[in-house]
């Protein structure tokens, strides 16, 4: 009788203390801000993981500031940016980023509907936060990144090596490099002076070729056809690359030809792109000689400079 007398005077405390345990396992971090940490791709699934996307999804997405017309930006709605790892000596580990790549043709289909086209050539389906600074392979971190573009796929891969440098030679942290490029890539970019992958041994073209326009069905924007004969016009100026190569120039180019293909030419070489819905492009020659003559072409406009 006395045991039990005691078994009931001790069960507030006991339930009292369970309510404290339990609360103690139900407290949670938050993830920093604007970026959604996501679980390593190589871990099982044990459910279905739903996508971070918000119910409403605004109509017109704001743009940046300080990011000029033309620049292709993410959706924030969409791709929020996702990471897989903040752990620096991991992702610094060559062949990390590589083993940890994992995005289906399916799931680059499913991003590219999800921005509204009807299929993906002529564009990287781009990891916003990369892989080789810990970005997840989750819809929340892709997005349709155009080649065809001035400021496009090709300048995101640069600062994307200019990060994964400074983060593994000790020079940035790791978390502050993936807000800065989920942030606003491209005003990140411009900070880091404009890094091209030439300035770390790769290639300046999209892959399988110099540069072709994005071919798809999906835009319901009407193109102007290009002006002709004497209404079209062209300007030009170039400036030196500064990619470790004294001959290489970048050739800027403004034109009202937009959606053309614009040539740049000096006595030795010729290479071609595409001008953006605005008539930008920015046009890339190797071994051209200071004060050099450039002349260029964008559909029936003529323009020059020098280097």
């Amino acid at each position: 009788m006395r045991l039990r007398l005691v078994s009931l005077l001790a069960l507030p405390a006991i339930l009292a203390a369970c309510g404290s345990t339990t609360a103690a396992l139900t407290t949670t971090t938050e993830p920093p801000a604007s970026v959604v940490t996501a679980p390593p791709t190589t871990a099982p699934a044990t459910s279905p993981t739903a996508s971070p996307v918000t119910s409403t999804v605004p109509s017109a997405p704001k743009r940046p500031p300080g990011v000029p017309p033309g620049v292709p930006m993410p959706d924030p709605a969409l791709t929020p940016g996702a990471i897989q790892s903040s752990d620096t000596a991991a992702i610094c580990t060559p062949g990390w980023a590589s083993a940890h790549r994992d995005v289906s043709s399916e799931t680059e289909d499913a991003v590219a509907a999800e921005y509204g086209l009807s299929s993906h050539d002529g564009y990287e389906i781009d990891h916003l936060i990369p892989l080789e600074l810990g970005g997840s392979n989750t819809m929340a971190n892709l997005w349709p990144e155009p080649y065809g573009s001035p400021y496009g796929a090709i300048e995101k891969d640069g600062l994307e090596d200019y990060l994964h440098e400074q983060v593994c030679d000790g020079a940035l942290p790791l978390a502050t490099a993936q807000r800065k490029i989920a942030g606003n890539w491209y005003t990140a970019w411009v900070a880091a002076g404009r890094p091209m992958p030439s300035w770390f041994g790769y290639s300046n073209s999209p892959p399988g070729g110099s540069g072709s326009p994005p071919t798809t069905a999906a835009s319901s924007t009407t193109v102007a056809p290009p002006s002709t004969g004497a209404g079209a016009w062209c300007d030009a100026s170039a400036s030196p690359a500064n990619d470790g190569y004294p001959g290489d120039y970048h050739v800027y180019v403004h034109s009202n030809q937009p959606n053309q293909r614009a040539t740049a030419s000096d006595s030795g070489d010729t290479y071609s792109y595409y001008t953006d819905d605005a008539g930008y492009v920015v046009i890339d020659l190797w071994n051209t000689s200071s004060g050099e003559a450039i002349t260029v072409t964008v559909g029936a406009a003529r323009c020059s400079t020098s280097a």
